[in-house]
């Protein structure tokens, strides 16, 4: 597609153009028009570019936060292994991944530093029922935590998650796959002490900030878009 088959699509100003071409270079026209086209079945109507330059800005605060709260979990849970087991090993029910990081590292903490995400959930479901509760605090289905397995892959990504159809099914909330489900339930995984705060850091995404780039245009969220906890 072409820019200007895009800009015929919605509203844009001669202005907004010049600006949105350094966008449409390197995020993609093809990226731009399936946002259009989301925000178009949410509001019912043609589109501004302002709405959908929003739209990437409000998607990527919202994956930083992932990041840093899906890391901050990564972290807590090789905590939990290392500082309980380090000195007895044996007591530890190991994967076959973890079994061959210790025969190659030595040391545990070194082990479960090598895991990926995926080996790491399933080396922490692994643990007794014991071990599992108190990591956290209350119990979590495993397919729960395989779909943070998933968000992760897509933030890592770099996709655009407001309306992504590979995150994968929670049991809480509305038991679907939408974005709004998949973050209720990575708070419901995180360590207690971190939850209200990432409540507060996903609501903030929402807020408007100011104009930091040359070729960014004004604040135009669609309410329909916001994801609030």
């Amino acid at each position: 597609m072409t820019y200007e088959k895009f800009w015929n699509k919605i509203k844009i100003t001669e202005t907004e153009k010049e600006k949105s071409i350094y966008y449409l270079r390197y995020r993609g026209v093809d990226e731009h028009d399936h946002v259009r086209q989301h925000l178009e079945s949410l509001s019912g109507e043609k589109v501004s570019y302002a709405e959908i330059a929003t739209a990437f800005r409000y998607d990527k605060r919202i994956r930083r936060v992932l990041y840093k709260y899906i890391g901050l979990l990564e972290e807590s849970i090789r905590a939990y292994i290392s500082n309980k087991y380090s000195d007895r090993i044996n007591h530890i029910k190991c994967s076959a991944p973890m079994k061959t990081n210790l025969n190659k590292f030595g040391t545990l903490s070194t082990a479960l530093s090598e895991l990926t995400f995926y080996q790491l959930i399933t080396q922490v479901l692994m643990l007794s029922e014991t071990d599992k509760k108190e990591v956290f605090v209350n119990y979590i289905k495993p397919n729960d935590l395989y779909a943070v397995v998933a968000l992760r892959n897509e933030v890592s990504h770099n996709r655009f998650l407001l309306d992504n159809k590979n995150l994968k099914k929670c049991s809480v909330g509305d038991g679907n796959g939408s974005l709004w489900t998949n973050i209720i339930n990575l708070k419901n995984c995180l360590p207690e002490p971190f939850r209200m705060q990432f409540a507060i850091d996903i609501n903030d995404c929402a807020k408007e900030g100011r104009i930091d780039y040359l070729n960014q245009t004004q604040w135009v969220l669609i309410d329909g878009l916001i994801v609030k906890i």
